[in-house]
């Protein structure tokens, strides 16, 4: 398979990319701790410059969800400490349905468009399986939250799911996700001590985080249950 020059620079970015974010150990910004380090400085500057903060905050996990960067998930958390609850799960919800549609498509360009076109044939049940129930499918890995969600962006760009879908059902999906990240952030802007980890209401968004797969096991077998009943 031929590489064009535009995938071979997009693939030499890409390298690129992580070798600096690994020498410089970059990663260590997205971070719990480091969220806590610089909690103050963070609402400071929120309070002094507000849109630009959340436009600065959107870009950050964007760009992180997009390259599938360690640690994008700690910006959640960051949401809900910085922005607090709502607003804050709005731009989590935003730039993580972005990010992931980014890397989404990334992964289309790169080796996805290449494999429908060679296995196009093999592929033909399995594509329309996809193409009918493809947003289902997604939805169902978003919500059980098993599957590392970069890995997910990589398997549905393999196949001939629309990108419009993807956002909206990775949207949908990843709600219930960015609700409990953000909330458990809000509380998170508040531990001052080892003592305040151990606060009632964190407790409860832990056990939920705990509880996220079963919820989505059942959302999910009442929506075939659902869907059944409408083709019946």
């Amino acid at each position: 398979m031929r590489l064009s020059w535009q995938k071979l620079l997009l693939i030499l970015f890409l390298l690129l990319f992580f070798a600096v974010f690994y020498h410089f150990d970059l990663g260590r910004y997205l971070t719990i701790a480091q969220l806590k380090a610089g909690k103050h400085e963070l609402l400071a500057y929120h309070a002094s410059h507000q849109l630009e903060t959340a436009l600065l905050y959107l870009l950050v996990y964007i760009v992180a969800a997009s390259l599938s960067v360690p640690g994008a998930l700690s910006l959640t958390f960051a949401a809900g400490a910085i922005f607090g609850f709502w607003y804050g799960s709005v731009l989590a919800s935003i730039g993580s349905a972005l990010g992931a549609t980014g890397a989404f498509l990334t992964a289309r360009y790169l080796v996805g468009a290449s494999i429908q076109n060679r296995y196009a044939a093999r592929l033909e049940r399995v594509n329309r399986g996809f193409r009918e129930e493809g947003a289902f499918y997604l939805l169902s890995l978003r919500l059980f939250a098993v599957i590392p969600y970069f890995v997910t962006n990589v398997v549905m760009a393999l196949t001939p799911i629309p990108a419009r879908t993807f956002l909206w059902a990775t949207q949908l999906g990843m709600l219930p996700v960015v609700f409990l990240y953000t909330y458990t952030g809000t509380e998170l802007s508040e531990i001052e001590s080892v003592g305040d980890l151990f606060s009632l209401r964190l407790i409860l968004a832990f056990i939920a985080m705990a509880l996220l797969p079963i919820m989505g096991r059942k959302l999910i077998q009442w929506w075939k249950k659902n869907q059944g009943a409408r083709k019946s």
